[in-house]
């Protein structure tokens, strides 16, 4: 009986161990799976083995060390599969380019974290799967910081605008220190020789040769003084040439190819510092954002927000936090440059026509990257952007249309660079038609703009044969801009030689009035000047003709009327000696038709010139010949006999009938009286 007993037991021993090596072989074969399963995996079974496997622990006193040995078997099974899945986590590269790695990741992480439930089975789980999750942890945390640490709005304040105009202001002053020619010229006040050239030229065309002497002698002694200033500067120049190569030097190795471009980056550093402090702004970005890069840490960081670790969930909540605020005050940034940028341009300042181009295109670029885009309020910024710059395509091209029509070839030229500076905006409408862009509208614009000076070639050259000046000088004055086209400067010609045609004509036609009253050209050349003369007034009336034209002539014009009173002056002149000549002669009736002439002459030039200097000694002929008669008669009151032989009446009768005879009746008059007095003096002789 007692054998049969113990036959019984070990047999029962025996079924007991075959049992819980299969308890070992099912829980390995779970624990095989665990690397093939997804998240949600069910441990129940696995847990209720080992809790059998746990109950059976009695063995190990009748079998010593049988289930021991089981236990450990299963332990490194466990261990093996934890070490597997640490081997897996460290082949994940977790940089923040491949955010994809982080759910992987943390399907291990989560079936790690399941082993948990484990540990009152096995203990020794725990030291691994602490070991697993604190190496993970520090690596995802380094890369969540580095992201904070990137993306801190506290560094986009203006103090980095600040700093980084102070530094260039340094940079100015060690080249200053470095290079005593513009050191010289910033204690005179001057930036740099431009200036200072600028300036004494303005002086030079200050000078005006009326104002008085004292205020002159100011003027001279303050243009010899920024001379003064220009010559020290070019022998410190000589002096210091040396020092040039090294000056050029130490502003390259600081990024500044010369002096000027280091001052114009002051100057805009400066602008722009003002202009954010005036618009109370609180960020500036000096930097391009990465859009693809941020779309990757968007992405990355919400992956991590899903991780199951909480210390890793809670700061990627804070930073998820922190890069949305920093997209947002991004977006307004842009926007703000945009608008301000876009209002420059559109104001004729190209100096923001780079940054229009530069933000506009940051913005359209970040619709490829929805996260990023999303928060940066994007599609809100771009449509209300499509209307405006629609709009602003809109108005434009019509203002385009009226300058053409109204000739405003400046306001046209001036259109053609803000739209030239606008084709960046073209982006915004890739889905409108080709027509409604800047850049096609720049170029049919443009081709118009180019045939403007053939079409006034032809209308001026029209009007120039015409001698229409007024209709010349407005066309004039819309094509200042096309001075150095090849039909402006045969504009220039043949205008040039019309004038000039027209000045020697009058000045012929002045020359030409003969003081001989038969000169029977007379009666055309008076009209002729005439009608040249108020040509010439109409000419003088014209400004843009003037400014137009060679500085020869438009002083020939404008000389030419006191030149010509000088030739009518003497002219006069000579027909008032005609006169005295006459009177010598007793030839009263020239003198009477030359008188006529004269005083026809004078009538005919009243209205353009007064002869002052002369108009005295025209009213003293007028009273002789008014007088004449008298005189005359009077010559005759008393007579010599003796001297009749040598002054015979005579040829003043003769005279005299000849004047009445050619409608002169004064002298009727007069040469009955001349007659009877010589009548009595004969009778009076011959009866004494």
């Amino acid at each position: 009986m007692e054998l049969k007993t113990n036959r019984n037991f070990y047999r029962i021993i025996d079924s007991i161990r075959s049992s819980i090596r299969k308890l070992q072989y099912d829980i390995q074969d779970i624990i095989d799976q665990l690397d093939f399963q997804s998240n949600t995996i069910n441990i129940r079974p696995l847990l209720h083995l080992l809790s059998q496997l746990k109950k059976a622990e009695w063995i190990d006193r009748i079998s010593p060390g049988f289930l021991e040995k089981i236990r450990r078997d299963i332990e490194n099974e466990f261990i093996e599969q934890m070490e597997n899945f640490e081997s897996k986590l460290k082949k994940f590269n977790l940089d923040l380019e491949y955010p994809e790695n982080i759910p992987l990741a943390n399907e291990i992480l989560i079936k790690i974290h399941l082993f948990e439930d484990f540990e009152r089975y096995l203990p020794e789980l725990r030291i691994y799967q602490e070991r697993i999750n604190k190496n993970f942890c520090e690596v995802i945390q380094k890369k969540l910081e580095s992201i904070f640490k990137r993306y801190n709005l506290s560094e986009k304040s203006l103090d980095y605008l600040k700093n980084e105009l102070n530094q260039f202001k340094q940079i100015e002053i060690n080249y200053d220190n470095l290079y005593p020619p513009i050191y010289f010229l910033k204690q005179a006040g001057y930036s740099n020789i431009n200036k200072l050239n600028e300036e004494i030229q303005l002086e030079k065309n200050q000078l005006d040769f009326q104002i008085k002497k004292l205020q002159l002698i100011n003027v001279d002694l303050y243009s010899i003084n920024l001379q003064t200033i220009k010559d020290e500067y070019f022998r410190l120049i000589d002096e210091h040439e040396s020092m040039f190569l090294k000056s050029i030097q130490f502003l390259n190795e600081h990024g500044f190819e010369n002096y000027e471009v280091l001052q114009k980056k002051i100057q805009e550093k400066t602008n722009n510092l003002n202009y954010y402090i005036e618009q109370k702004q609180q960020f500036y970005f000096h930097d391009e954002l990465d859009g693809s890069f941020m779309n990757q840490i968007l992405t990355y960081v919400n992956h991590c927000e899903d991780l199951i670790n909480n210390d890793i969930k809670q700061l990627a909540n804070e930073i998820d936090e922190s890069v949305k605020k920093y997209l947002v005050e991004y977006g307004n940034f842009i926007e703000k440059e945009i608008e301000r940028c876009f209002n420059s341009v559109i104001n004729s300042d190209k100096v923001h026509s780079n940054n229009l181009r530069k933000y506009s295109y940051e913005l359209i670029t970040m619709e490829e990257y929805p996260l990023v885009f999303k928060y940066l309020n994007g599609r809100n910024k771009l449509d209300y952007y499509k209307k405006k710059f629609l709009y602003y395509y809109d108005s434009i091209l019509i203002e385009i249309e009226q300058d053409k029509i109204n000739e405003n070839y400046k306001d046209f030229q001036k259109k053609l660079d803000i739209i030239q500076s606008l084709i960046c905006l073209d982006e915004f409408f890739i889905q409108l038609p080709e027509n409604n862009k800047f850049e096609n509208l720049f170029k049919k614009s443009q081709s118009d703009f180019y045939k403007i000076p053939e079409q006034t070639h032809r209308t001026i050259l029209d009007a120039i044969s015409k001698q229409d000046f007024n209709l010349i000088n407005s066309k004039l004055s819309s094509i200042e801009i096309f001075s150095k086209s090849k039909f402006i400067c045969h504009i220039k010609t043949s205008l040039e030689n019309i004038l000039e045609s027209i000045i020697k004509t009058t000045k012929n036609c002045a020359n030409s009035l003969n003081e001989n009253i038969r000169y029977e050209q007379n009666k055309e050349n008076i009209p002729k000047y005439i009608e040249n003369h108020e040509r010439i007034q109409i000419i003088l009336q014209q400004t843009n003709i003037l400014n137009f034209i060679n500085k020869n002539i438009r002083f020939s014009l404008e000389n030419l009327f006191e030149e010509i009173e000088k030739i009518l002056i003497k002219k006069i002149l000579n027909i008032l000696q005609s006169v005295e000549d006459f009177f010598n002669q007793n030839n009263y009736l020239f003198i009477e038709k030359t008188m006529e002439y004269l005083i026809d002459l004078l009538k005919e030039l009243n209205n353009y010139y007064k002869f002052e200097s002369i108009q005295e000694k025209v009213n003293q002929m007028k009273t002789r010949i008014c007088q004449l008669p008298n005189e005359i008669v009077q010559r005759y009151d008393v007579i010599d006999l003796n001297k009749y032989i040598n002054d015979s009446p005579k040829d003043v009768c003769e005279q005299l009938k000849l004047v009445s005879s050619n409608g002169y009746s004064k002298y009727i008059q007069t040469h009955r009286q001349v007659i009877e007095k010589l009548r009595e003096k004969f009778s009076s002789e011959i009866n004494y």
